[in-house]
């Protein structure tokens, strides 16, 4: 099986708890600029916080970093779980490095289970710690 001319898929087989993945960074202005292209600001006053990285920007950044670091992956998972735990407040201008690492993996009714892990944290600290199940298709 291969993923669309990116090279052989990601099989439930070949997957380890402990395994990492090559980390991601991303520049948050760039992030936060597409951010606000696709969710404008409130109508009611119109202004944007400045001074930090609103979290659905921050959780957009979190699963880029997923979606390019574990690929490809076999067409057919559900993404069937999310966890999110908060450290701080990101700002414009900070760098994000998201790191993955699979966490467990489990049969359940048939099913192939997946958990990942993928923290973001910038030079200041970590900000966001999440954990991602999955039912694996192949």
């Amino acid at each position: 099986m291969t993923g669309g001319g990116r090279g052989p898929v990601l099989l439930y087989d070949q997957l380890t708890p402990g395994q990492a993945f090559e980390p991601r960074v991303y520049r948050l202005d760039e992030a936060l600029a597409a951010w606000r292209r696709a969710m404008p600001a409130p109508a009611a006053n119109g202004a944007h916080d400045e001074a930090a990285v609103p979290r659905g920007c921050l959780v957009a950044v979190m699963m880029r970093g997923y979606i390019e670091a574990v690929t490809p992956r076999p067409p057919g998972n559900i993404h069937a779980g999310l966890l999110l735990r908060w450290h701080r407040t990101a700002r414009p201008g900070e760098d994000a490095t998201v790191a993955l690492r699979c966490l467990d993996k489990w049969q359940r009714k048939g099913r192939l289970w997946l958990r990942f892990g993928a923290g973001l944290s910038t030079g200041a600290g970590p900000v966001l710690d999440s954990e991602m199940e999955f039912v694996w298709a192949a």
